[in-house]
This record gives C-alpha cells, sequence and structure tokens, in this order.
C-alpha cells in the first residue's frame, strides 16, 4: 500500500506545477485595448502607493469594464499591461493612440491608467534626434568648405 500511495502523490505534485507554456504571456497579453468613447484623461485626485495627487491617467469606469465583455477578458492581464492602446471603436480597432503605462490604480470608481511621462519623454527626444540628423547631414553636404 506504501507504494501506491507514493505514486500517488508524486502524480499529484506533477499536476500541482504549472507547465511553462502556460506563464508565458503573448504580446497581446502586454497591452489594454480600449474604444476611445470608453475612456476619460484626468489628473490623480486621491493618494495612493507610489502614485502621487495630480499624475496624469486615463480612467475607464466599472461600468463600461463590466458591461463590455473584451475588457473583462483583459482583466486577467492586468498587472502586466505596460502600454494602453487606444482604438476609434471596439468594432473597427484603427489604432489612435498608443500610451505606456507606469502603473494601474484599481478602485471602486474605475481603473486608473496612470502615464509614463518618462518613457513618453525619451521616445520623444529620440524621435527629435532622429529627425534632425539628416537635417545636419544635408547642411553638411552644401555648406562650402
Amino acid at each position: 500500500m506504501a507504494k501506491s500511495t507514493a505514486k500517488k502523490r508524486n502524480k499529484d505534485k506533477k499536476k500541482r506545477l504549472f507547465q511553462l507554456e502556460e506563464l508565458l504571456l503573448e504580446e497581446k497579453d502586454l497591452e489594454f485595448v480600449i474604444g476611445k468613447e470608453d475612456l476619460f484623461a484626468s489628473n490623480i485626485q486621491f493618494k495612493h502607493d507610489e502614485v502621487l495627487p495630480g499624475e496624469r491617467a486615463y480612467i475607464v469606469t466599472n461600468t463600461v469594464v463590466h458591461a463590455t465583455p473584451l475588457y473583462q477578458k483583459q482583466l486577467t492581464h492586468l498587472r502586466y499591461i505596460h502600454s494602453l492602446r487606444i482604438v476609434n471603436n471596439l468594432e473597427e480597432g484603427q489604432l489612435v493612440k498608443e500610451v505606456p503605462v507606469a502603473k494601474i490604480v484599481r478602485s471602486k470608481a474605475g481603473i486608473y491608467f496612470v502615464v509614463d511621462r518618462e518613457r513618453i519623454t525619451q521616445s520623444y527626444h529620440q524621435r527629435k534626434q532622429r529627425n534632425q540628423l539628416p537635417g545636419v547631414i544635408a547642411e553638411e553636404i552644401f555648406r562650402n568648405y
């Protein structure tokens, strides 16, 4: 009897472990897709850990989240979200804006996607440098030495 009980325990332990494939996130799991009409921009007015009052955030209310099946499905991966993909409407899915997210705060009112202004600033300066470089080279070509 001891051998069969030991085998049964080993079998149960194998079932209790997750497979690597089950733990991996897909690219779509790192983005929260939302319709433009379902959210609004605001400054955070309350105190919360790691979020200061006055931070910029996009807000979606709980009533909208519970009424939309797509949003409910995305809630399981909410803590892993890196960017907020704003589309013109959910049927067409045409991208309007992609916003990097620094922190996500859930409250009784809804979900607050705090904008990562540092990443926005870095990407802005990188684009500015890339756009400026061809102009500098063009000026050097036409300069008389």
